[in-house]
């Protein structure tokens, strides 16, 4: 998204997506609860779901994708739509052991 933003793509002045990634980032690092890596794949999951909103509405990644010679929006629209595909996949496989019931251990039988 930055590199878009840098190249000048049409982005609002405060680009909100950025943000949200910094700050559920932050959870993931430094989360120490077993929820955080969901916190990662929830935000993957909404921002694609914005990508796909808004180039339906005409304004995604469309534009981006048609003129390879603007390289700055091509270019960030591939890496964002890669990076989009990697962060689902790795928060599903980051996630997923997190989310069935906690295992406890049997406990032991001490015998003197």
């Amino acid at each position: 998204m930055l590199v878009q933003y840098a190249s000048g793509v049409d982005y609002p002045t405060i680009p909100p997506g950025p943000i949200i990634s910094l700050g559920a980032a932050a959870v993931v690092a430094w989360g120490p609860w077993r929820w955080a890596p969901v916190v990662g794949l929830v935000t993957a999951v909404f921002i694609s779901i914005g990508g796909v909103i808004a180039t339906i509405a005409g304004n995604g990644f469309t534009p981006q994708l048609s003129d390879p010679g603007a390289f700055g929006g091509f270019a960030g629209t591939l890496l964002q739509i890669a990076g989009l595909v990697v962060a689902v996949a790795a928060g599903i496989v980051a996630a997923r052991p997190n989310l069935g019931p906690r295992a406890t251990t049997p406990p032991t039988s001490s015998t003197a």
